[in-house]
């Protein structure tokens, strides 16, 4: 895993081609991005391990998580999707995983949330949202879905998040992207990475487990 350093305040972490959603296993493509964030989130959330990074660095076993929560997530993709290339959202997930694969699985309203921080009201923004969302106690996680792009946000409650995006990124030839920051500079980043009045959604979602 190589870190490509500082995006403003944000700090990337890269991984080879090899580790996104439509690579892993010899795959060429894949739409199950929202079902990969899930299950991550699944993943962390039992395991008290998966930290955000401390002191600028990132925990090494993100890597087996995301690798773990690919593999999964493209061959439930698979089995339950009758029409591949269709990006569900958290909403499907949560009925294939509840009725289907019998998972514990919780998630909120889906809030659309704008990009521009300029929105009136500000409140429906991005930057409020995810701001709030990282002020909240405890592990938390939320998938952002935007432009047909589903990815993870996890939250300490420190007023810092990371974000896993497990798609394979063109531009740098690069797998797996994880993207670290204070609240304010992550919503700067994906909102620079999203051109245009674009439009998201972020919907939290938790499970109940057993922690290792």
């Amino acid at each position: 895993m190589a870190e490509t350093g500082h995006f403003s305040l944000v700090l990337i972490w890269t991984t080879r081609e090899q580790l996104s959603q439509g690579k892993l296993g010899g795959r060429r493509g894949s739409s199950a991005c929202t079902i990969i964030a899930v299950l991550l989130a699944e993943i962390a959330s039992r395991s008290c391990k998966l930290l955000l990074p401390h002191r600028g660095r990132l925990c090494d076993k993100w890597h087996s998580a995301v690798a773990e929560a690919i593999s999964e997530g493209n061959s439930i993709y698979d089995r339950y999707v009758d029409k591949p290339g269709i990006l569900l959202d958290v909403l499907d997930v949560n009925a294939i995983f509840v009725k289907d694969l019998e998972k514990h699985m919780h998630i909120s309203e889906t809030k659309p949330v704008w990009l521009l921080p300029s929105t009136d009201p500000f409140t429906c923004t991005l930057y409020y949202n995810v701001s709030q969302f990282s002020l909240k106690q405890g592990q938390n996680f939320a998938v952002f879905i935007c432009h047909n792009k589903s990815v993870l946000i996890v939250s300490d409650g420190t007023g810092k998040l990371l974000v896993i995006d497990t798609h394979f990124h063109v531009d740098t030839n690069s797998g797996t992207y994880f993207i670290y920051g204070e609240a304010d500079e992550v919503a700067w980043y994906l909102t620079k990475n999203y051109p245009g009045k674009a439009v998201g959604t972020l919907t939290e979602v938790s499970f109940v487990v057993l922690v290792d």
